[in-house]
């Protein structure tokens, strides 16, 4: 007989191995996060903080913490029960055991973890019977002293969509949030992504440019190398100053930053609409076709990741959606361009794009 939730009678915790606190780069925007997550892996009992709830912008190491959080405390507690889940999947689990008639499935699934990581909380906004079923599986884990720690793009004062009854459960414990990371944090990134892909001399007036210039957040640092990596390798240049220089921004001899001056909403729509054919006021329209909320998905991401704007600045810009709209659209496309090598490139080609629009 087929599953009603994925996951059930196997063992599988969810968890990527090579997320670990080994690998994680400490800086000042995210010092106090990581010494809170490795506490709670040394001893994840719920005794200490519980539950942990982290907070930040997308692509700046949540998910990173969460899985080493679940690692290391595995690694230390043999056949410890540990989950890692995101709340869109949580979510489906809990659809797909109604649909089947077999709630006590996803309960048999979450409730009887003693670690409870769960990613993109954010996720759980408008979705009222998840909340509940959520808020029933946070009550039964935290009396039994079992851990949880949460990930979330917003902080819960921000989630407008959520119970409060569900928001406070979230301030029992402890808060923090990470921030973009300083220059100093970005240029240790780089020279340990560079190592992992094999550079083996990879020069500090290269990794400074881009630590300076490349200023959002990880993920956008990793595809700015990741670009630089395959230019240098496939044309056979080499890695210099200059080189870089010539491939993330064209207009770096002018003395402009690679993030050059402020980017506008109109400048985004404009060449995400011409890379796929359409019109910029479909991106501000109703229309919901799969392929339109895609694209103005990935303008949404690229206004997040290129401007200064508030969500509530972007939804507006997008037709008047919502914060939390745009938030599950960053969402998606950060999610699905870590599993599409192809989207990935779109996204970096766009972004050279609207650099050179500047």
């Amino acid at each position: 007989r087929p599953r009603g939730v994925a996951g059930i009678g196997e063992q599988a915790s969810g968890l990527n191995r090579r997320y670990t606190f080994e690998r994680f780069i400490v800086g000042s925007s995210n010092r106090l996060a990581f010494a809170a997550c490795l506490q709670i892996a040394e001893s994840p009992d719920g005794s200490r903080v519980n539950p942990m709830f982290i907070y930040g912008g997308v692509g700046l190491g949540k998910t990173h913490l969460l899985h080493a959080i679940g690692n290391l405390a595995q690694a230390k507690n043999p056949g410890l029960r540990v989950l890692y889940v995101s709340a869109e999947t949580f979510t489906n689990d809990m659809v797909e055991a109604i649909r089947r008639q077999e709630t006590s499935l996803i309960r048999n699934k979450y409730r009887t973890m003693d670690v409870l990581l769960m990613d993109d909380i954010q996720f759980l906004q408008r979705k009222e019977a998840t909340q509940i079923e959520f808020f029933n599986t946070f009550n039964d884990l935290h009396n039994a002293n079992k851990q949880i720690v949460l990930a979330s793009d917003s902080s819960p004062q921000d989630m407008s969509q959520l119970e409060e009854r569900v928001k406070s459960r979230f301030m029992w414990g402890m808060l923090t949030s990470i921030d973009s990371p300083e220059v100093e944090t970005r240029t240790a990134i780089l020279h340990r992504k560079a190592e992992d892909l094999g550079i083996v001399d990879f020069p500090n007036d290269v990794a400074t440019y881009m630590a300076e210039h490349v200023t959002s957040n990880i993920r956008e640092l990793e595809g700015a190398l990741q670009t630089v990596y395959q230019h240098t390798s496939l044309q056979s240049q080499p890695l210099t100053l200059d080189v870089v220089q010539g491939i993330l921004d064209p207009h770096a001899g002018d003395g402009e930053t690679f993030r050059g001056q402020p980017v506008s909403t109109d400048t985004i729509q404009r060449v995400v609409a011409e890379y796929y054919h359409m019109k910029p006021t479909e991106l501000k329209s109703k229309r919901r076709t799969k392929r339109v909320a895609m694209v103005r998905h990935i303008a949404m991401y690229l206004c997040r990741q290129l401007t200064d704007l508030s969500l509530v600045d972007i939804g507006r810009d997008f037709g008047g959606r919502d914060h939390s709209t745009v938030i599950n659209g960053c969402v998606k496309i950060e999610r699905e361009a870590n599993r599409d090598p192809q989207l990935a490139e779109i996204v970096q080609q766009l972004t050279r794009r609207i650099a050179g629009k500047r």
